[in-house]
């Protein structure tokens, strides 16, 4: 599922004149919070809901370089939905729809220092995510 677009900036380019690896990770969690606004959630309601997720893990395989004025895309699928955590897959694709990297991230649902189970609704939102993957 497309989720989020980005024009590599020139700020975000290093020397080579590629995009330097540490902005993946902000593009990323930008994607994910226009994941949870498409589907009706946007960063207020998330947090009176009792969601409010840190990342656990996140691994990003580099596979091609993002050039400077490129529009990225980026793709979200749920791989695993447990008590509290949500395992999702983003592939980021180039104007091309060339694969420029994939981040596995693991998010934790944690209120006040202390992780809580996914809200009911945002539950069945994610698993309705899950679903269209499966198709």
């Amino acid at each position: 599922m497309k989720i989020y677009e980005h024009r590599v900036s020139y700020d975000e380019i290093d020397g080579q004149k590629i995009a330097f690896n540490a902005h993946y990770l902000k593009w990323v969690d930008r994607a994910v919070y226009e994941f949870y606004r498409s589907g009706g959630y946007p960063p207020l309601l998330l947090e009176r809901l009792g969601f409010d997720i840190v990342v656990r893990k996140a691994t990003v395989d580099y596979l091609q370089p993002a050039h400077f004025d490129e529009v990225i895309s980026f793709y979200l699928s749920i791989q695993h939905l447990g008590n509290s955590s949500i395992n999702s897959l983003i592939s980021i694709e180039n104007e091309r729809h060339e694969l420029v990297a994939t981040v596995e991230i693991v998010h934790v649902n944690v209120i006040e220092g202390l992780k809580h189970p996914i809200p009911y609704s945002i539950r069945t939102y994610l698993q309705k995510i899950m679903n269209v993957n499966k198709k």
